[in-house]
C-alpha cells in the first residue's frame, strides 16, 4: 500500500513537470506486480493460487499477532507481572507491566484459530465467555470454541462470511461422494453415500431443501451401480429416475395409490432379506463391493410426514403401520447390505421417525426451521443451544449439517436448478433390469474399500 502511494505521488509530480518518460517508467513500475501475477497465473495456475491462498493467510495470522497485546489488556487475558529496572543512580524498583496470555495463530485465507494458553488466575471457562468479544475486537463473522489439550483454549475466528453468497453446483455427476456445499470456514461439504448410514434432511418451505436433494441425487447419475429408489408424494424428486424406466417396481411417485409406496418399501425389505441371507451364506459381516446386478441402495422418502398422511388417508391406521415397519426395518438393518435410506420433510419430528430409528441417521441436515426443537430432534441438545436463536432466520439453503466423524457445522448448499438435476439424471445410461434380472450393460464394480474419487477435486 505505501509502495503504491509513493508511486502515485512520483508520478503525478513528474506529470506536473512534463517529465513524460519518467511518468511512463513509472506507470509500468506500478503495473508491474500485477502484470507479473497474471502472467503467473497463465503460466502456473495452481502455484500461483497456493501463492495467494498462503499470502491470505500471512496476512490474517500478521493482522491478528499485531492485535492481540491490546486486545488481551482490554479483555483481561493474561497476568500482570514485575520486572526490575536499575536506575541511573544505582537504585533498583520493580515496575509491573502487562504479560499476554500465550497464543498461538494457524490461520488460513478465510479463517485463524488462536491456541490460547490459560494464564494464572483464570480458567478455560473465562476464556471462552470472552470468545464473542475476542471475535469482535478481531473483526471476525463468528467465533467457535474447537477441541483443545489440557490448560489451552481454541477459538475459531472466521473473518470471511463464506455463507453470504451462493456457489453454483459443480454438476458432478458419477461421484459417490459429492461436494454439496461449502462450510463457513470454506471447506467443502461432503456426503460418502458409501458410508454405512442414513441422511434425515429437514427445512421449512423454500428453505433450499430440494436444491440440496438435486445436489446429493443427482451426482449418482450415470451410475450403474447405485439405484436411486423410493417413494415421492410429489413426483418431482424421483420422477426422473422412474423415466428411465430402469427401477420398475422400486418407485412410487404421486399420492393416487399409497399403497403402491407400500408395495415399493415391501420389495426393497424383500431385497434386503435376500442380501442378509446371501451375506450370511457367505460367511462375512458386510457388503462391500457393488454392481449393476447389486447396486448400492439409496432408498429415498419425500416429505415423509406428508407420505405418512397420505398412506392413513387411504389406508387407515392398518396401511400406515405396515409403511413405517417397512421403513422402520430398512433404516435399522440396511446398512450394512447397501440400502442408504434418505429421508426429508419440512420437520421431522418424533412423530415422523421414533426414537429407535433416529438414532440411525448419523448424516443430518437442517436448513430453516421455525424452532429449535426441530434441531433438539434431528441433532442434539448442544446444536439446539448453539444455532436455536439463528435458525429461522438463516436464509435458503443456509443451515446446519452433521456428518460421521466430522461433527456440525453451518454450511450453505450449492445453488442448482430443476432443469439442471433432471439433465444430469439423463446421463444415467439405461439397463435392460435390474436387481437380479438380466443385464445388457454392466458398470464397473463399486467398492466400498476403495478410494474412487477425490469428492473435493472431482467437483472442483
Amino acid at each position: 500500500m505505501v509502495w503504491t502511494v509513493v508511486l502515485g505521488v512520483a508520478a503525478l509530480v513528474a506529470l506536473l513537470t512534463r517529465e513524460l518518460v519518467t511518468v511512463v517508467l513509472l506507470t509500468l513500475v506500478w503495473l508491474l506486480p500485477g502484470l507479473v501475477m497474471q502472467v503467473a497465473g497463465m503460466v502456473a495456475p495452481r502455484q500461483c493460487h497456493a501463492f495467494e491462498v498462503w499470502w491470505r493467510a500471512r496476512r490474517i495470522a500478521r493482522a491478528v499477532r499485531a492485535a492481540w497485546p491490546g486486545l488481551s489488556r482490554a479483555l483481561d487475558l493474561g497476568e500482570v507481572a514485575y520486572r526490575t529496572v536499575k536506575a541511573d543512580d544505582g537504585a533498583r524498583s520493580k515496575v509491573e507491566h502487562w504479560v499476554p496470555a500465550q497464543v498461538w495463530v494457524d490461520a488460513s485465507p478465510v479463517d485463524a484459530v488462536l491456541t490460547i494458553r490459560v494464564p494464572r488466575g483464570l480458567s478455560s471457562a473465562d476464556i471462552r465467555a470472552k470468545a464473542d468479544a475476542i471475535g469482535a475486537d478481531l473483526g471476525a463473522v463468528a467465533v467457535h470454541d474447537v477441541p483443545a489439550g489440557p490448560g489451552l483454549v481454541a477459538l475459531r475466528c472466521i473473518f470471511v462470511d463464506v455463507l453470504a453468497t451462493a456457489r453454483a453446483w459443480p454438476a458432478a455427476v458419477g461421484v459417490v461422494a459429492p461436494v454439496v456445499g461449502r462450510g463457513e470456514d470454506g471447506s467443502p461439504v461432503c456426503h460418502d453415500w458409501r458410508t454405512p448410514t442414513h441422511m434425515a434432511v429437514q427445512g421449512s418451505t423454500r428453505s433450499g431443501k430440494s436444491v440440496l436433494s438435486y445436489a446429493l441425487l443427482g451426482s449418482l447419475a450415470g451410475r450403474e451401480d447405485v439405484a436411486v429408489v423410493g417413494v415421492d408424494p410429489s413426483g418431482l424428486l424421483l420422477g426422473p429416475w422412474q423415466d428411465l424406466g430402469r427401477f420398475p417396481g422400486l418407485i412410487a411417485c404421486g399420492t393416487a395409490d399409497m399403497g403402491g409406496a407400500v408395495d415399493v418399501l415391501g420389495h426393497l425389505v424383500d431385497v434386503m432379506d435376500d442380501r442378509v441371507r446371501r451375506l450370511r451364506a457367505s460367511g462375512a459381516d458386510k457388503i462391500d463391493v457393488f454392481t449393476v446386478d447389486d447396486p448400492l441402495l439409496v432408498v429415498v422418502v419425500e416429505e415423509l410426514p406428508g407420505a405418512r398422511r397420505a398412506v392413513k388417508d387411504q389406508g387407515g391406521t392398518k396401511l400406515l403401520a405396515a409403511f413405517d415397519s417397512q421403513l422402520g426395518r430398512l433404516v435399522a438393518e440396511g446398512a450394512k447390505v447397501g440400502v442408504r435410506v434418505l429421508v426429508l420433510g419440512q420437520r421431522l419430528s418424533a412423530a415422523s421417525i421414533d426414537t429407535d430409528s433416529r438414532s440411525n441417521f448419523s448424516a443430518a441436515i437442517t436448513l430453516r426451521v421455525d424452532s429449535s426443537e426441530a434441531l433438539r430432534m434431528l441433532h442434539s441438545p448442544d446444536v439446539a443451544a448453539r444455532f436455536g436463536s439463528e435458525c429461522g432466520d438463516w436464509s435458503p439453503g443456509v443451515g446446519v449439517v452433521t456428518l460421521p466423524g466430522a461433527g456440525t457445522r453451518r454450511f450453505r448448499a450449492d445453488l442448482t436448478s430443476y432443469e439442471q438435476y433432471r439433465a444430469a439424471v439423463r446421463l444415467s445410461s439405461p439397463a435392460d433390469a435390474m436387481l437380479g434380472l438380466p443385464v445388457s450393460v454392466h458398470a464397473p464394480a463399486l467398492r466400498m474399500v476403495d478410494d474412487l474419487e477425490d469428492a473435493a477435486g472431482g467437483a472442483a
